[in-house]
């Protein structure tokens, strides 16, 4: 989702023009801040909760020393549901995904290759990409740490097998694919990245595919069915913290 708005958040008046942009946000409309010092952060996102509790959804995109870089989502007022929550974050990382391999192929046909090194191309890949990696690390993060265990424990599924144990098996493997794509980050050139995805995507692409799906067609609905409203909202307040 690309964002309406963009901000820097580093004093408190900055804060108060935030807060002031997001009242104005309309809604499925998104804002994208950094946040100055990732100290800032948790203060932050507690102050956002207290001004909008039940209306807006928080992605991180990149956590760096100095900043961090946040997707603010303005969404209806109303309880939401595990297969909105995580459903809706495999939309948003699979936006980036597409959005790195249509900038890639851009690469490619502009010839932006060892001669361009600062091509706008290959800005945009880079970009997407590191946000997909990031965002995927986290989604796999919620789940194991947070989902799966609450999940397990209502639907009374064992934690070393079933569904679940399937999805962690298979979360090792995109974190195996993760680390290698990460490396091609690295690369000054379009080449690297050409390259990345002649070997890579294709693995990644439909591993993604099948795994997306049996959780939004499984383990979501499941969730929805065991888990109380508190459950779920109570579920997702603590996934965005992650």
């Amino acid at each position: 989702m690309n964002p309406d708005i963009e901000l820097t958040v580093a004093a408190a008046e900055q804060t108060e023009q935030v807060f002031d942009a997001l009242e104005r946000l309309a809604v499925n409309h998104a804002m994208e801040l950094t946040i100055a010092g990732s100290e800032n952060v948790p203060a932050f996102l507690t102050a956002l909760r207290q001004r909008r509790p039940d209306s807006l959804d928080w992605w991180p995109l990149e956590d760096a020393e100095d900043a961090v870089r946040v997707l603010v989502v303005r969404r209806e007022p109303r309880p939401r549901s595990i297969a909105e929550f995580l459903g809706g974050d495999h939309h948003r990382l699979t936006g980036y995904w597409q959005e790195f391999l249509g900038a890639v192929q851009a690469c490619a046909r502009s010839y932006e290759t060892v001669f361009t090194t600062e091509s706008g191309h290959r800005t945009v890949a880079v970009r997407r990409l590191s946000e997909f990696i990031f965002g995927l690390r986290r989604h796999i993060r919620m789940e194991e740490e947070l989902f799966f265990p609450i999940l397990e424990e209502k639907a009374g599924i064992p934690a070393g097998a079933g569904p679940t144990a399937v999805m962690r098996a298979e979360h090792r493997q995109i974190r195996q694919l993760l680390d290698a794509m990460e490396k091609d980050l690295l690369g000054g050139f379009c080449a690297t990245l050409i390259q990345a995805i002649e070997n890579q995507p294709a693995q990644l692409s439909s591993l993604l595919r099948s795994h997306d799906m049996k959780e939004e067609n499984v383990l979501y609905p499941l969730a929805d069915r065991v888990l109380t409203e508190a459950d779920r909202d109570a579920l997702c307040l603590r996934m965005q913290a992650i």
